[in-house]
């Protein structure tokens, strides 16, 4: 764009220019998504086979509107989903889970974070005694083929009055 203006008169020229951008023609729309923030904590982290966890994801934030759903994967093949920001779960096998929350807020955007959950197995017992005791014998109890699942140091204890 070229203007052209010859000045004819002393004095001071004030000269302004205003640009207007035409948008006949302009389709489209804006379309952004703002992902929520997941934030997830477990208690206790460590814990014994069969006992459960408190998951918490109340610290979650959905940036812009509201979470609507919490997605829970256990990592032992449990999956659940609530619209409550915390929850429970019992672990039945021992090991190691990565436990897994996506959160997905009301303009559809998600987001996802992990914990370990460490679950201890209960020792195998393997414990050899001689089938016939008579009173007064002196008896070898061996357990030492007893094992953990994962292969930890295992204590013994013995009560052998049963009281």
């Amino acid at each position: 764009m070229q203007a052209a203006y010859m000045n004819t008169k002393k004095g001071l020229l004030l000269a302004a220019l205003l640009l207007v951008q035409l948008t006949a023609g302009c389709t489209g729309v804006l379309d952004s998504t703002v992902n929520p923030r997941a934030v997830l904590t477990a208690t206790p982290m460590e814990i014994q086979q069969g006992e459960g966890v408190t998951f918490d994801a109340r610290g979650s934030d959905a940036i812009e509107g509201i979470i609507t759903e919490f997605q829970w994967d256990f990592g032992d093949g449990t999956k659940t989903t609530t619209i409550a920001g915390f929850t429970s779960h019992q672990f039945l096998e021992s090991g190691q889970f990565n436990v897994r929350l996506t959160v997905t807020n009301d303009q559809g955007g998600t987001d996802s974070s992990s914990v370990m959950v460490r679950v201890n197995g209960a020792p195998v017992l393997n414990l050899s005694i001689p089938s016939d005791v008579r009173s007064g014998d002196i008896v070898l109890l061996d357990a030492s083929e007893t094992t953990d699942p994962e292969g930890g140091a295992l204590d013994f204890k013995w009560d052998l009055d049963f009281m």
